[in-house]
């Protein structure tokens, strides 16, 4: 007779986007004792007129490599350096708000939440933040498919611009249950 045992891993498709885009208001979420943001993330022809195209993003910063390099950011946030970024974001979905000040007060606003998978490329002001990555986080511990993210070989040279905004893609990963702001 052979025994057999279930696995107990809960697999989704989760959409992953990525962009460029400024880090604002890094906190503590009290409750749930984890890290938020907001990200005011760049879109449309970098070329045109005008260039300051935004959309806003609330993020929950998630898994041990994005809480990592967040750590590593916040320190240049607080010295009071403008952070630009290239991050990787999944489960993003729209938010229904009302403005509750300024001359949009009592109108409805919509704005993107999901979570900060991880920061690809980060700028403190025009000087590169050198990122934690998986290899340094663990060095020895085994790669399992499915339950981490596996970085890619980069080149060692830093591009004198940012990366481009790329396409989405759909990934399968881990669930992990969250709480969103």
């Amino acid at each position: 007779m052979q025994n057999t045992t279930q696995s107990t891993q809960v697999k989704f498709f989760d959409f992953v986007t990525t962009g460029v885009g400024y880090i604002n208001d890094l906190r503590v979420i009290s409750k749930q004792g984890g890290l938020a943001c907001k990200i005011t993330a760049l879109v449309g022809d970098a070329n045109a007129e005008p260039q300051d195209k935004y959309r806003f993003l609330q993020l929950n910063v998630t898994g041990k490599l994005a809480n990592a390099q967040m750590a590593v950011v916040k320190k240049a946030m607080d010295a009071g350096k403008r952070i630009f970024v290239s991050f990787s974001v999944g489960e993003l979905r729209p938010h229904e708000f009302t403005y509750e000040k300024g001359e949009k007060a009592g109108q409805k606003g919509l704005s993107l939440k999901g979570r900060l998978i991880k920061l690809n490329y980060a700028k403190a002001d025009k000087d590169v933040i050198d990122l934690p990555t998986i290899a340094s986080l663990a060095p020895s511990a085994p790669v399992e498919q499915g339950t981490q993210l596996v970085e890619k070989p980069v080149d060692t040279e830093v591009p004198a611009t940012p990366p481009a905004v790329e396409q989405t893609a759909v990934v399968l990963v881990e669930n992990e249950e969250e709480t969103f702001v």
